[in-house]
């Protein structure tokens, strides 16, 4: 009887390959220790991580804050802070007819954007779909933007617990329901850029490549700003990991190659005057690269982001202003929130309103200036976007001191309403806050329905949100570094 052959060796998983060595060790440590040992070991492992995070928070807080530098495209102060006006005329009426005429008449260009749809299969995904069907079907028709940014995460990409792979039956849906509409009707432009669940174990976007509208993702396009205004450079920011490796894409990766190719179509649109607004499905401070990611978008008016969820759904409002100037605003997601952004550039402003959808009617107002003619009166010029689900037959506003006295708004190009309302210096709202809560707008429709609001109403917004206190914080921290810790501390050892 011959002896039984030799087993077969497996270097795959044979204690001694070394990058199994440190997994097996660790596991022979933890089932030597005792159970005081484990405790103490747990207790020290928890404090290596609290203070490593802890770490982590402070030098992002320790990061050198410059001022502002506010570029022609960012924010602007835009009303004066201080209660008393002047008391002479500061124009002459030439001047003053040219300015209320640049105030009320000057064109402007919004987007909508769109982020983290989570598209998936299954009975009781039906109900979102035709959700989604609608925004993309009817929402949209209605305030027509000059652009629709999708910043990420079109599909689920997740099957029965926790495996994450690609499905065709979620891409199909996703075709069925953007694409061929689009498409169809050949009247919106729609720029979809790939998040980490469109990218599970692949190398080149393949589905995504297949199904999307615009499968040429680090295409830049321009929009027009309008005559005698800037162009739009709308930039992606594609930085998907590849291969999208299950769990460590929770983090982006921008490589040298791309990063050239950000810094190029940068400069292009900086020596071409335009107007550079970048989007992209991760936050900065989750994007792993050589070098710093909001140094290369510095010129950019406003970064779109998703990913994060609104903060896990802790955060209403995330956004923040870099050093640079540039403002980095997360959207919360449209899969469980249903929220999405318009936003505008007008007169040299990124003004932006989050919506939970379907609200009606909508309106930003993107725009309030006041100037002085004459000793006695104030004219506050206000520049106000209205959407609606149904045709408007009139815009009009009115300060709650001056009651019954409604200021019919004038209708210019689109959505876009602008109104002159007259003050006196003794009466008029000392601050931009005071006027701003004080403003009322209403809306009549043909039908004969109406809409009395105000800022801070849903659907009802100024320029922009104001932050929390703790977005800033979110947007700032090195998360990428924070996630790296927390696997390091709490993976367990493999045995």
């Amino acid at each position: 009887m011959s002896p039984p052959p030799p087993p077969l060796l497996n270097t795959q998983h044979s204690p001694n390959t070394p990058h199994k060595r440190w997994q097996i060790g660790g596991g022979m440590l933890m089932r030597g220790l005792t159970g005081r040992g484990r405790r103490a070991y747990l207790i020290v492992a928890t404090l290596l991580f609290l203070l490593s995070m802890s770490l982590l928070i402070l030098k992002s807080w320790a990061t050198p804050r410059l001022p502002p530098i506010l570029p022609d495209v960012g924010f602007t102060r835009g009303f004066s802070q201080q209660a008393a006006y002047h008391s002479r005329p500061l124009f002459s009426q030439k001047e003053w007819d040219n300015l209320i005429q640049e105030e009320t008449q000057r064109g402007l260009v919004w987007f909508v954007q769109v982020s983290d749809v989570h598209l998936q299969r299954g009975a009781d995904a039906k109900k979102e779909i035709n959700h989604f069907r609608q925004f993309v079907d009817d929402t949209l028709s209605y305030i027509q933007p000059a652009a629709v940014l999708v910043t990420g995460d079109l599909t689920n990409s997740k099957t029965f617990g926790l495996k994450l792979s690609e499905l065709p039956q979620e891409w199909l849906i996703y075709q069925r329901t953007v694409r061929d509409r689009v498409t169809r009707a050949n009247s919106t432009l729609w720029l979809d850029l790939p998040g980490n669940h469109d990218n599970f174990d692949e190398v080149q976007h393949a589905h995504f490549r297949a199904y999307a509208v615009q499968p040429d993702i680090g295409a830049t396009r321009v929009v027009s700003g309008g005559i005698g205004r800037p162009n739009i450079t709308l930039l992606p920011l594609d930085a998907s990991l590849k291969p999208g490796i299950r769990a460590f894409n929770f983090l982006g990766h921008l490589t040298l190659q791309h990063r050239q190719q950000l810094e190029k179509a940068v400069r292009h649109a900086a020596e071409s005057g335009d107007v550079l607004l970048s989007y992209g499905h991760y936050p900065t401070n989750s994007i792993v690269s050589g070098g710093e990611e909001r140094e290369v978008l510095a010129g950019s008016a406003a970064y779109l982001c998703g990913h994060l969820h609104a903060g896990l759904g802790l955060v209403n409002t995330m956004w923040t202003t870099h050093p640079s100037g540039m403002a980095e605003i997360e959207l919360a997601d449209w899969a469980h929130r249903h929220r999405y952004r318009i936003l505008a550039i007008d007169g040299g402003k990124v003004v932006w309103l989050d919506v939970a959808h379907p609200t009606w009617p909508i309106v930003l107002l993107t725009a309030l200036s006041h100037h002085q003619r004459t000793s006695t009166s104030l004219t506050f010029v206000i520049r106000l976007l209205v959407f609606s689900n149904e045709p408007i037959s009139s815009v009009s506003l009115r300060v709650d001191d001056e009651l019954g006295h409604w200021t019919d708004c004038q209708y210019n190009l689109g959505s876009l309403y602008t109104a002159t309302l007259f003050l006196a210096p003794s009466t008029a709202p000392p601050t931009q806050a005071d006027f701003i809560k004080a403003l009322q707008v209403l809306v009549l429709h043909t039908s004969g329905s109406k809409s009395l609001l105000r800022v801070g109403m849903p659907g009802v917004g100024f320029e922009h949100p104001r932050p929390t206190l703790i977005a800033p914080l979110l947007l700032s921290i090195k998360l990428h570094s924070l996630v790296i810790v927390i696997t390091f501390h709490i993976s367990p050892p493999i045995t």
